[in-house]
């Protein structure tokens, strides 16, 4: 796995030359396309709105504050439990293993937002943080099941086969980077500032929802850029493939091989790496490692959905049903039901523990 790694990685590297000219040419022309095509822009820039007001703020949204409040409050610091076992296995203490899990389960930025977040705590070395960074980039449960695997497939087994590949590939390749970590990565350093719960509790629904604005961004963005790239796709078909590498809704509901789709939910694509790099601002990633290590992780799922679609007895190739991810959101009643429970028992414990001043207007600030 390492020569793999390394062989992507040179390969990447060998052609960083040529970024910053091709990104300057795509820019004037994104530009010259805007000036020209200017109802393209429109809609690709509605659709974006559209997805980010039915999918990306209700599946995320909740979730983050959740996750942010209980960072904050240094809960996870009773995952020291786990240190025997994270440590031998993965070469990361219990509260940072706590972390990559919850990157697996919460959607694609989260991992790098809560990351992001240990390091301003100082719980996490910053070589510790920019290694973790490149597998804790996944996709949700509710996203691969529901709205892949249901929405898109029709079908939920193939959803958990999807998840079950994805997730097995961000392990393997954890316990592949765990020789690049030394010892000295694990030594963390307490936060002596202590902050109350209501404060905890504001900071959280704040950061959450600037991590979350950027993200809409850029996926208001990407959705303009793919728009112009279906326009004309029919006259230049490198444009068809390349609209499927930019964002991952896109192309996953554009194609109808499994193990296409399964190495592009791992590869992510520009869109997400763009989000990831939005939310970890203090951590300084290396764009070619990580690049590298999106490549891996969709050809690990490709593989690994290969050979669990053979043992399940499923079709490789299947008709897509639907293709328009703003159609409907992805969260499930059940889903959105724990988290507004949540998010009112969080202010509840915030207005019961916060003092009153008697002065309205402050007390309410």
């Amino acid at each position: 796995m390492h020569i793999v790694f390394w062989g992507v990685f040179a390969f990447m590297k060998k052609f960083s030359a040529l970024i910053r000219p091709m990104s300057i040419i795509a820019i004037l022309a994104f530009v010259i396309l805007i000036i020209s095509e200017p109802q393209v822009c429109t809609d690709g820039a509605a659709r974006g709105i559209l997805l980010c007001g039915r999918v990306i703020i209700p599946s995320l949204f909740p979730f983050t504050v959740c996750v942010l409040f209980i960072m904050k409050t240094g809960i996870l610091s009773y995952a020291s439990f786990l240190n025997p076992f994270s440590k031998r296995l993965f070469r990361l203490t219990g509260e940072q293993f706590a972390v990559m899990l919850l990157s697996f389960i919460g959607g694609y930025p989260i991992g790098a937002k809560l990351i992001n977040e240990m390091y301003r705590q100082n719980k996490i070395s910053l070589k510790n943080a920019e290694l973790m960074v490149n597998y804790c980039v996944n996709a949700g449960p509710a996203f691969i099941v529901i709205a892949v695997g249901s929405a898109i497939y029709s079908s939920q087994r193939i959803g958990y086969i999807l998840l079950f590949s994805h997730i097995a590939a961000s392990f393997l390749i954890a316990l592949s980077f765990r020789v690049f970590l030394r010892p000295d990565d694990l030594k963390t350093v307490s936060n002596s500032r202590k902050i109350g719960v209501s404060d905890n509790f504001v900071l959280s629904v704040s950061d959450a929802a600037t991590a979350v604005f950027g993200i809409c961004s850029y996926v208001i963005l990407f959705s303009t850029v793919s728009a112009y790239l279906e326009k004309f796709s029919d006259k230049i078909i490198i444009l068809k493939y390349l609209r499927c590498l930019m964002e991952v809704t896109v192309g996953v509901s554009s194609v109808k091989n499994l193990i296409t789709a399964s190495f592009l939910l791992g590869f992510a694509g520009l869109c997400i790496w763009c989000q990831v790099l939005s939310v970890s601002i203090g951590i300084k990633i290396n764009i070619f490692v990580f690049a590298a290590v999106r490549i891996l992780h969709g050809a690990i799922s490709a593989v690994i959905t290969y050979f669990a679609l053979k043992i399940a007895g499923v079709s490789v190739s299947v008709f897509s049903n639907a293709s328009d991810f703003s159609a409907a959101p992805v969260y499930t009643t059940l889903t959105l039901s724990l988290s507004l429970v949540c998010m009112a028992v969080l202010l509840i414990i915030s207005i019961a523990s916060k003092k009153y001043s008697g002065n309205i207007l402050k007390d309410l600030v």
